[in-house]
């Protein structure tokens, strides 16, 4: 038969942790506890609240990158309307220069100017008018 011996020299709790036997309490569990039961009701309530913090905080950093992207988009659309009106006004300038050298052009290529510049510069004369009549045989 299963005998137990006791020392009445030895305490019955062992001193030594290495020798230590964990007591059982309940013949129904197992020996190894998960680790849900074996926590405290302050440890769940320190990792729910740890968990509420962390949801809290990444709501916050979501929130802050969307304010920075929003502040990021609005300062590069008030830099393109600067671009845009920039290039607006240079826009209207070339046209407006266009359009006088199109009317230096219309100046330069004038037949009376022209004539009165082969006549001076170039020494040639007006020919008269002559009719050609030209018959047919």
């Amino acid at each position: 038969m299963n005998q137990r011996v006791f020392n009445s020299a030895k305490p019955h709790r062992s001193t030594n942790k290495s020798m230590a036997v964990p007591r059982r309490s309940g013949g129904s569990r197992s020996r190894q506890e998960p680790a849900a039961r074996r926590s405290s009701p302050k440890l769940q309530l320190n990792r729910a609240t740890a968990r509420k913090g962390v949801s809290l905080l990444l709501r916050f950093v979501i929130l802050l990158l969307l304010v920075l992207m929003l502040i990021w988009e609005r300062v590069t659309v008030n830099k393109l309307a600067v671009e845009i009106a920039t290039l607006e006004t240079q826009r209207n300038q070339l046209l407006d220069q266009n359009g006088k050298l199109r009317i230096q052009v219309e100046q330069l290529a004038g037949f009376g100017r022209i004539s009165h510049l082969a006549s001076q510069r170039l020494g040639l004369a007006v020919v008269p008018q002559q009719i050609i009549v030209v018959e047919e045989e």
